[in-house]
């Protein structure tokens, strides 16, 4: 008789609980199983135990709740001095850049900001890169052991601050460590987020946390590059035909109100943007690469002077700029001359991202106002202005019609609800979507510059009730005459129990974020906006993300009503929809209708350097 504690009984004893034998006395049963359902260990029961999971951002929740991202996984945040044993703040870094030679620490600041807004750029993993050359131990090992996915180094606030403090007080001669410029910009980074405000206001708008956290995502919010110059395109030179009350020429228009053509800026914009993109090390073109383009010294002249400017002309408006807006978000000088000309005639490009955004952005249409507005003529810098906000809600509208096709769902606009109903307070446009009707207003409206980057609580609260109140009305009221009778607009009999989805386009964009969600949610309830029967809450998107739903619906991913809804029943309604729609539950492109208006773009600024238009500019 073998003994049963011998080593070949336990190895019998553990094959037979680990291998296909049943115990004897169990029942012959089939266990269902589904997938991700943990069992007790050697049977077939689930366990009751709750599981746990690590999100993103961290924070250990249940499995069950962690389906997809919460709002806090999107963001982003940048390290500061005392997590790495440098309580150092502002007053230290303002010490350091000053020791630092001023041209150096642009250079620096500029490869930095060049090599991290190269599209497609790994943010953190040049924060590793540039950890590993050059800081020193341990320093370097408490930096590398603190970045993450989501986790940076580096903040481009706190390299375009330390970029304005060497315009102000850094001199020609001194330092030339960059170990030394990392530092300072953990430092300033540090004091940041040192506040001793304390206040209590009626308003949630009027907090400083709220007003910080407004311009802190309307700092962030980047448009793709493409997008940013196919809109440019058709809103200066290709909607304004359209219009019904007559358009105005814009490119023409800016030439008069700034003496130089609108085709020169755009031509050099766009090389200076795609040279410091393919070589940011550090992006300066030297005197030499201007003569390649055959143009005489005053045409180059004219066209860099609403761009560039000297370092020394610099220091002075920033300063008058700190003095009035503060030194955190005040970067207005750098988005007007995002290139610093140098005594030897080279360019150096502060960021590439200001540079494409000062060129194919908003600040074009302030160059005409101004001008214009100097010259004594502000009729025509109020029809010009107008002329580009009607292109705004034009192009929205060409996004939903492009989304509605033929069929259902079928889009009326405003000139319809009007003939339905008479000229009172009427939406942009109203989409039978079967089961819903989705109403859309448009709004070309930007937030105020101290809104955007000063600290004027009047002026946000005015922005929000112009930009979103009063917009939330003119839904409202097409709602409610929709609900009466719908037949008027449709000319068939009402669909019985039908929902109502409102939607606001901020052509310029809005910080959609769960504090400001929250905040208009709450105001449109009191207000008794949008408050009818079956009405959902506001959805506000903004064109880029029109466009993005319109090339969904197109490749059959998804149908307009289903994204909205998705969105709004998501964990992250309280996010931008671009930020919903990029965690991975789609794949957004390009419209096929917008492929002309971008090819398109560029030819002006071909022609403007007499070189032959290109088929692919990706």
């Amino acid at each position: 008789m073998s003994d049963p504690n011998s080593v070949e009984a336990l190895i019998a004893r553990v094959t037979a609980l680990v291998s296909a034998r049943e115990p004897a006395g169990l029942t012959k049963v089939l266990a269902p199983t589904r997938l991700g359902t943990p069992f007790l260990a050697g049977t077939m029961a689930p366990s009751l135990a709750p599981t746990a999971v690590k999100l993103p951002s961290g924070i250990w929740v249940p499995s069950t709740a962690a389906a997809e991202p919460a709002p806090i996984d999107l963001m982003t945040t940048y390290m500061t001095s005392d997590e790495v044993g440098l309580p150092e703040g502002m007053a230290f870094a303002q010490d350091v850049i000053a020791g630092i030679d001023r041209d150096a620490a642009l250079d620096f600041i500029s490869h930095l900001l060049g090599r991290r807004q190269m599209i497609g750029a790994d943010w953190p993993a040049l924060d590793r890169e540039l950890a590993s050359a050059i800081l020193k131990e341990p320093l370097r090992s408490k930096v590398l052991g603190l970045l993450g996915r989501r986790r940076v180094l580096l903040s481009p606030q706190g390299l375009l601050i330390a970029a304005k403090i060497a315009l102000q007080t850094a001199v020609l001669g001194g330092s030339r460590e960059p170990e030394a410029l990392i530092l300072a910009v953990l430092a300033l980074q540090q004091g940041l987020v040192s506040s001793d405000e304390q206040e209590e206001a009626p308003l949630p708008a009027a907090h400083a946390l709220f007003r910080e956290i407004v311009r802190s995502q309307h700092f962030h919010a980047e448009t793709y590059e493409r997008v940013l110059i196919t809109s440019f395109q058709a809103r200066w030179r290709e909607l304004p035909n359209r219009l019904r009350r007559g358009g105005v020429d814009l490119p023409a228009e800016f030439a008069r109100a700034t003496g130089v053509a609108l085709d020169d800026v755009c031509a050099v914009g766009l090389a200076l943007w795609t040279r410091v993109l393919a070589d940011p090390s550090p992006p300066v073109a030297p005197a030499t690469w201007m003569s390649s383009f055959g143009w005489d010294s005053d045409r180059m002249a004219q066209a860099l002077a609403l761009i560039s400017t000297t370092s020394e002309e610099l220091g002075p408006t920033l300063d008058a700029e700190e003095r009035s807006l503060g030194i955190q978000w005040s970067f207005d000088s750098l988005r007007r001359h995002p290139v610093i000309r140098r005594p030897d005639g080279s360019l150096l490009v502060i960021s590439p991202r200001l540079l494409i955004e000062r060129v194919f952005g908003w600040l074009p249409i302030f160059d005409l106002v101004r001008g214009l507005e100097a010259m004594g003529d502000g009729r025509a810098a109020r029809r010009a202005i107008g002329c580009l906000q009607d292109a705004c809600e034009l192009q929205a509208l060409d996004s939903l019609r492009a989304i509605t096709g033929d069929a259902l769902p079928r889009m009326y606009d405003e000139e319809d609800l009007q003939k339905a109903y008479g000229r009172g307070r009427t939406a942009d446009a109203a989409v039978d979507a079967g089961e819903a009707w989705i109403v859309m207003e448009v709004s070309s409206r930007q937030l105020q510059r101290e809104s955007r980057v000063g600290d004027d609580r009047a002026a946000l609260e005015t922005d929000i009730e112009r930009g979103i109140y009063q917009k939330a009305a003119q839904i409202h009221a097409t709602i409610e005459n929709l609900i009466a009778d719908e037949t008027r607009v449709t000319g068939a009999a009402a669909v019985a129990g039908r929902r109502y989805v409102p939607v606001l386009v901020v052509a310029d964009g809005f910080p959609v974020n769960p504090m400001t969600t929250s905040l208009i949610e709450r105001e449109l309830q009191a207000r008794a906006l949008l408050n009818q029967p079956r009405v959902s809450q506001l959805r506000i998107i903004d064109q880029e993300e029109l466009e993005m739903i319109e090339s969904l619906v197109e490749d059959g991913q998804a149908g307009l009503l289903g994204l909205l809804d998705a969105w709004n029943t998501s964990r992250l309604r309280g996010v931008d929809m671009r930020s919903w729609l990029l965690t991975g539950r789609y794949e957004p492109g390009t419209p096929a209708r917008l492929a002309g208006v971008y090819e398109r773009a560029f030819r002006p600024a071909f022609q403007a350097l007499g070189v032959a238009a290109e088929s692919n500019h990706e």
